[in-house]
């Protein structure tokens, strides 16, 4: 929170967003423009690099985002390192995504019938193909989501924009998962990656 009103890389920052586990998430804008930008927390970076090196999510979140373009998937638009409150941090900026949460809407009973959400669904089953298409329309390539649920989809009418890239796989990458170690939301994930999260593939996400 101490990073509101402060300016970084010529990013002002002007709202709290949330936070998890990776750090917290911001809005801020630039050249009159809003951007939204997550902001790693020193802990989270330290054990990655430790972990996996120069190959670890962080790292991997901002390569999978550089690749993508779609209109139904927030895109990447800057990343650097910093010293936020003499602590080391990383940062990643993308697009705002103008709107609300899928969850928000849920909660509260804003879409009520099935010409509001038919177009929605659709579009965001248009916005993971996009994801799976990435690298080509080879199908032993591309982007698995991994943690598709309400609250990282953003809607505004009927457009989507889908959002986290964190936890993402690129299938023939190295495996960002030990067998056994899961990652995703239990109450949004398909049985079979709760059983074997590190073997999933295109399907998994649908």
């Amino acid at each position: 929170m101490a990073l509101i009103n402060q300016t970084i890389n010529g990013y002002t920052f002007t709202e709290f967003i949330g936070a998890g586990g990776f750090g917290s998430v911001y809005k801020a804008n630039k050249d009159g423009n809003p951007y939204e930008i997550k902001v790693f927390r020193e802990e989270y970076i330290l054990q990655e690099y430790k972990q996996s090196g120069q190959k670890n999510r962080i790292q991997r979140e901002i390569d999978i985002m550089k690749t993508v373009n779609h209109p139904f998937l927030v895109k990447y638009v800057d990343d650097f390192k910093g010293n936020d409150l003499n602590v080391p941090s990383y940062f990643l900026v993308m697009e705002f995504a103008e709107g609300e949460t899928l969850q928000k809407l849920i909660k509260n009973k804003a879409l009520t019938n099935e010409a509001q959400i038919i177009p929605i669904f659709k579009n965001i089953l248009e916005g993971i193909k996009g994801l799976h298409q990435v690298r080509g329309e080879d199908e032993s390539k591309g982007i698995i989501h991994r943690d598709l649920k309400p609250e990282n989809i953003i809607v505004k009418g009927n457009k989507v924009k889908i959002l986290d890239y964190g936890i993402s796989k690129v299938i023939d990458y190295t495996a960002l998962t030990s067998t056994g170690n899961f990652l995703g939301s239990p109450l949004y994930s398909s049985p079979e990656q709760i059983t074997d999260s590190k073997n999933i593939d295109k399907r998994s996400d649908l």
